[in-house]
């Protein structure tokens, strides 16, 4: 970290200098940021039955300024934390209220962003770079996304493998860039976890290529990722490909996603299984109702998909069990969105088990969960929300009792 904010405080230096020269001054300087606390319980959660409760929350707070024509410079602060009862989350590694000292508060201040973005690159338009502490990827990504993670209470505190390694705050010390032109996108990085990953020091290389529009109704995404030195395998590979149909406000995609892990990029020897996600939602405009469903498919008998993604699918299910990447899993989700005004309702139904039976069978078969969750827009950028799920335990498996959970909160942002 020390050696990428040298760089990037450097860069600002010489930078600022050469617009000194020619009466430099900080054009457009802006503070943003955000935060959210939340309090939740849970009974029976995790495939041990643990009761738990706790509040858990997140801050961040930074300026943006131009330091020269063309250069933006960004820089800002996080701290996230998780404070509750004396239950220990198995799944988190700690005691929810392992950090309640003043030293731990402090020792949680991190920063999420110190970058200098280049843009129109070589004069050319739509190109840029970020270089430095930065975040990646789109939030509502199934295999990639490094950023904020909101409306997920549980994912407060670094914790177990796949993606509660992140935490709700995780960023990259990355070289990214970004080209746009007319219907085209394609991103590409090579960078360091800001959390390292169990050994150390992972880094990740890869692209993303998204085509929108073809044919007027169908857009394409590609995307290819390896990390390397990471959860004890030399290279871990994520290729995948997203068609997406659009006609009207029908929208239908299907995501096909395959991992490798070993000791070379393509290694069979610790992964080698896919992610197959298919999503409907058709918007009724006239009574602000959006029906919607899905199917998932994840994970092999023996072996696992870890993803850095954020799809968390469930109150329970999503952020208790599946916080360690998918393990034979198959998920059927049924749902609805209802808009009112200032309110958001959403009422998701899932189904739980396994995909190919075997070793993990009564691990997977956690049962179906249905969940209900209401959000209010108190203004443009105060959201507060309240959740409640119940998860009807498979009793021909692991999971022969029920769990439910009471989430709310409030989320707030400025810029």
């Amino acid at each position: 970290m020390k050696k990428v904010l040298a760089l990037v405080l450097a860069a600002i230096f010489v930078a600022s200098n050469v617009s000194f020269a020619q009466e430099f001054s900080f054009k457009n300087f802006k503070l943003y940021g955000e935060g959210s606390i939340y309090g939740f319980t849970y009974e029976n959660s995790g495939v041990a039955g643990v009761n738990m409760g706790g509040t858990s929350g997140y801050i961040t707070l930074g300026a943006m300024f131009d330091v020269y024509e063309n250069i933006t410079a960004s820089f800002a602060l996080g701290y996230q934390n998780l404070w509750g009862d004396d239950a220990a989350m198995a799944f988190s590694g700690r005691p929810i209220n392992s950090s309640n000292t003043d030293d731990g508060y402090l020792n949680k201040i991190t920063v999420v962003e110190a970058n200098l973005n280049f843009n129109k690159l070589f004069d050319v338009e739509g190109l840029s770079a970020k270089v430095g502490r930065q975040y990646y990827g789109d939030e509502d990504s199934s295999m990639m996304y490094f950023g904020i993670r909101r409306d997920q209470p549980l994912f407060m505190v670094n914790g177990a493998m796949g993606i509660g390694l992140l935490g709700a705050l995780s960023s990259l010390d990355a070289f990214a860039g970004y080209y746009a032109k007319e219907n085209m996108k394609i991103n590409a990085v090579y960078g360091i976890m800001q959390n390292g990953g169990i050994n150390g020091n992972a880094t990740i290389i890869g692209a993303d290529l998204k085509y929108a529009k073809i044919a007027d109704m169908i857009d394409v995404q590609a995307y290819g990722y390896d990390v390397e030195n990471w959860i004890g395998t030399r290279n871990y590979t994520i290729l995948g490909l997203k068609p997406t149909v659009n006609v009207g406000t029908l929208k239908a995609s299907v995501e096909f996603a395959k991992n490798f892990g070993g000791d070379y990029t393509f290694s069979n020897d610790n992964f080698n299984t896919n992610f197959i996600k298919a999503d409907a939602s058709f918007k009724i405009e006239d009574i602000g109702l959006t029906p919607r469903a899905a199917y998932v498919v994840a994970g092999g008998e023996n072996k696992p998909f870890i993803t850095f993604g954020n799809y968390l699918p469930g109150l329970i299910v999503g952020q208790t069990l599946l916080a360690a990447g998918w393990m034979d899993n198959q998920i059927i989700n049924i749902g609805a969105d209802y808009v009112k005004n200032k309110f958001l309702f959403s009422l998701d139904f899932f189904n739980y088990g396994s995909r190919d039976g075997g070793d993990f069978e009564d691990a997977v078969k956690y049962g179906s969960e249905l969940d209900l969750i209401v959000k209010y827009n108190y203004t443009q950028n105060v959201d507060f929300r309240v959740g409640i799920g119940h998860l009807f335990g498979n009793k021909d498996s692991g999971m022969d009792f029920d769990a439910s959970t009471l989430q709310a909160g409030v989320t707030y942002k400025f810029k």
